[in-house]
């Protein structure tokens, strides 16, 4: 499957769908977002033109402290 191929590689953090199951969302991190949007164009859903993707850059400024070492490796410039 490959969403799980994703997470398996790092890539998506977390995904799932939205309830109600009107789609979904993915919290992933890559280098850039072109980075990203490369994955994304590989993605069955996109490239055959099923679903709608949309990606959104944020800087995590508050965060619990178990994500602390995902947050600061992303700060770094690690992805």
């Amino acid at each position: 499957m490959f969403i799980q191929r994703q997470v398996a590689a790092g890539v998506y953090l977390l995904a799932g769908p939205k309830v109600p199951r009107t789609g979904g969302v993915i919290v992933a991190r890559a280098a850039s977002a072109e980075a990203l949007w490369q994955i994304v164009r590989e993605d069955p859903y996109h490239s055959s033109g099923v679903a709608e993707f949309e990606v959104v850059e944020f800087v995590a400024g508050r965060y619990a402290p178990q994500l602390a070492p995902l947050v600061e490796q992303s700060a770094s410039g690690t992805s």
